[in-house]
């Protein structure tokens, strides 16, 4: 497996120059602002975003905690259990009906209570509650960072994206969570993509992205030198490949196989090099080389089907990766 990363590190440097979307968050990765922690009552603005219950800035390594890279955002209210550490950022200019993907990377901070009696992380828009949130999750243990993310229709030309924390406080929260986390590069772009989406014959999820069933391309806002991670889903034992290359901006129909969105693809990957494990998972992290801000290209997966399937290989969604 180490040898299979190098070589899909060593080529991300061979990537042609490309642009897909922009991050309407451009200080979502919290290094352009000033250092600085919210105080319970007193909320903190910061640049265009809103920290309140002891969340805020904290440079990489404070408390012995790191960004991802840089600085970050402390979602911990010091182990309080009646409030919820929450960051707000309001986005303008946006297109009502148009697609959203919003991304982050989270980590956990501190495991006050060991447990939880619900999810302890969560992202709202706007007035949501506990139940229609656009993401609820946990991480209970361990300081790696894991990227997730959410997709939404623009009701409106301004919406709020509230991360928060320690959930209790939320309206209808799960109660008594007391699990901080450290939040970083948050990225928001226009979806509008109309190539190869993931499915149940094959998936790719990069970072957290290509979750759903939207159609892909996707872009993929990263750190330079920061953690890229790949999910792979598949039928058991299946071999997968890794191709790469410049858009394919009119995608190119490959029959039963479905949209190849890479023009001129190389492969980065081999097929025979790596397989799918039994229950047809495979998840990998490789740490990109200080890769230059801007599009270096796309990426898209390919995972070979059984002996007797209607069709033998199956693409999953692309993936344009933008590092900053």
């Amino acid at each position: 497996m180490k040898s299979v990363i190098v070589v899909v590190v060593s080529s991300l440097s061979l990537l042609a120059n490309a642009s897909l979307a922009q991050n309407l968050i451009e200080d979502g990765n919290f290094d352009s602002l000033p250092v600085g922690i919210s105080v319970p009552g007193t909320p903190l603005t910061v640049g265009q975003w809103t920290f309140e219950n002891y969340s805020g800035v904290d440079p990489n390594g404070a408390g012995g905690f790191s960004g991802n890279p840089g600085n970050f955002c402390p979602l911990e209210d010091g182990g309080g259990g009646s409030s919820d550490p929450r960051a707000t950022r309001t986005v303008g200019g946006l297109t009502i009906g148009a697609t959203y993907v919003l991304s982050w990377d989270f980590a956990m901070r501190v495991n006050h209570s060991g447990g939880e009696a619900g999810p302890s992380f969560g992202v709202f828009l706007d007035t949501q509650t506990f139940e229609t949130a656009l993401f609820l999750g946990s991480i209970l243990d361990g300081g790696l960072y894991s990227g997730r993310s959410a997709s939404f229709v623009a009701t409106s030309t301004t919406h709020q994206f509230i991360f928060a924390g320690e959930l209790d406080g939320r309206s209808n929260g799960a109660g008594a969570t007391d699990v901080s986390y450290r939040l970083d590069n948050v990225a928001l772009v226009l979806h509008s993509a109309t190539g190869q989406g993931n499915g149940g014959l094959a998936r790719l999820e990069l970072n957290g992205l290509g979750a759903g069933t939207l159609a892909g391309p996707y872009a993929v806002h990263v750190p330079g030198n920061g953690t890229l991670s790949f999910h792979w889903e598949g039928p058991p034992s299946a071999p997968i490949a890794l191709i790469a290359g410049a858009p394919n901006v009119a995608s190119t129909p490959l029959g039963c196989a479905g949209l190849l969105d890479i023009a001129s693809p190389q492969i980065i990957l081999p097929v025979g090099q790596i397989t799918l494990d039994a229950n047809g998972v495979l998840d990998f992290s490789l740490t990109l080389p200080g890769l230059p801000a801007g599009s270096v290209g796309r990426m898209q997966g390919i995972i070979l089907q059984p002996v007797g399937s209607p069709c033998p290989a199956t693409l999953t969604s692309a993936f344009e990766l933008i590092p900053f």
